[in-house]
């Protein structure tokens, strides 16, 4: 698994309801605790009441000590596409943190850009898995793109 920050209040009940916020293309965990903690959506989430994880794609800076990829063999650490983002690394977060709480379920996912593309093939491509896991899903800054034929086999490797 990559790493996934985790915010959560000291006196949170176990079984609290968690979520994710996924950060976009370029960006990274830091990108919802940063300014004053009354704005960061990541600390206005956790103090709600939330079990917060502020997860992190492959390709930024926390992803680079993965233990499946050696660094400096960027060929194989950049050999990657949003449905694998969807359908593998996804899955394996959602599944650890579920483990990790020992909740049944997410309470929410809430994507950004990338983020929500992600969502978007994993749910496609893998809907019992989203739909028994995920209760909520809220995509923000949902991205656009001209899709041509070999754009979206790129994209999807089909």
């Amino acid at each position: 698994m990559l790493v996934a920050h985790r915010l959560k209040l000291k006196n949170l009940p176990t079984g609290a309801p968690s979520i994710i916020i996924q950060h976009g293309l370029g960006g990274g965990s830091p990108n919802f605790v940063w300014g004053p903690v009354e704005v960061a959506p990541g600390f206005v989430a956790a103090n709600a009441g939330y079990d917060v994880w502020l997860p992190n794609d492959r390709g930024n800076s926390f992803s680079w000590e993965n233990k499946n990829f050696t660094k400096g063999a960027w060929g194989s650490y950049w050999d990657y596409n949003v449905e694998e983002l969807g359908t593998i690394d996804k899955p394996e977060t959602i599944d650890y943190i579920l483990k990790e709480t020992g909740n049944k379920e997410l309470a929410g996912y809430i994507g950004i850009s990338q983020g929500t593309s992600q969502f978007y093939a994993g749910a496609t491509l893998m809907p019992d898995f989203y739909e028994e896991k995920v209760k909520l899903f809220i995509g923000v800054v949902t991205p656009y793109f001209h899709c041509d034929p070999d754009t979206i086999g790129y994209w999807f490797k089909r």
